[in-house]
């Protein structure tokens, strides 16, 4: 209710009661659907929307701010394991914090009712603890592909993004070499079948300087 009347009313509930507050908003109309629909959205976003103990619960922004702090810092394991506890539902995490065993904790975890949760608490804490990864639409469907319909672990994520990272270099390295055959057909350099490894290496290597140098340059002419 503090939600819906705090913009039009500027109403607090230490300034008047809820059926006042209720009665005034319907005689100006905005006691409606939208209205509500509106309240819960932004309730929901904050983290402040009180659920039922067997619904999944919201984060709030400083709970995410905290988490991604954890997460950077090191520990992502811990962060999962933290945002598994803040965000699922109250009876499920009592469960987890009294679990006697591991494999108890696991068990519960392994409820596929979670199996939304369990993902978004990974792929997030993963992302902020992992200073070397920036991601991408490319980048997050490469690795999902990659997970292949598996639940997803630290451990998993860490191997999509290596495998990811070897693509990239992949790719980059066949665009260069692809750019060095034709540099070297027009100036007249021996056809790259004919170069070792070294000379090879050296050339792409020279390329990729090169390309560095002309771009620096293309943005302060």
């Amino acid at each position: 209710m503090q939600t819906i009347a705090y913009n039009p009313l500027g109403w607090t509930e230490d300034e008047s009661d809820v059926e006042e507050a209720q009665d005034e908003l319907v005689r100006r109309g905005l006691w409606s659907l939208e209205s509500l629909n509106a309240a819960f959205n932004a309730l929901s976003r904050a983290g402040v929307l009180l659920v039922r103990p067997d619904q999944p619960r919201n984060l709030t922004e400083q709970q995410r701010r905290a988490l991604a702090l954890q997460a950077g810092s090191g520990d992502v394991d811990g962060a999962i394991s933290r945002y598994l506890l803040m965000r699922a539902p109250e009876d499920i995490a009592d469960v987890l914090l009294n679990a006697p065993t591991l494999s108890d904790a696991l068990d519960e975890i392994a409820d596929p009712a979670l199996a939304k949760i369990v993902s978004e608490a990974v792929w997030y804490c993963w992302e902020q603890g992992r200073p070397n990864y920036s991601p991408t639409p490319d980048r997050r469907r490469f690795m999902r592909e990659y997970i292949a319909g598996r639940i997803p672990t630290a451990r998993l994520l860490d191997e999509a993004w290596m495998s990811c990272q070897a693509e990239e270099r992949d790719a980059l390295h066949a665009g260069v070499l692809g750019q060095v055959t034709g540099d070297a057909e027009q100036s007249g350099v021996p056809d790259l079948e004919v170069l070792d490894d070294g000379e090879v290496d050296r050339l792409y290597h020279g390329t990729l300087r090169k390309i560095a140098k002309d771009s620096k340059t293309s943005q302060f002419a």
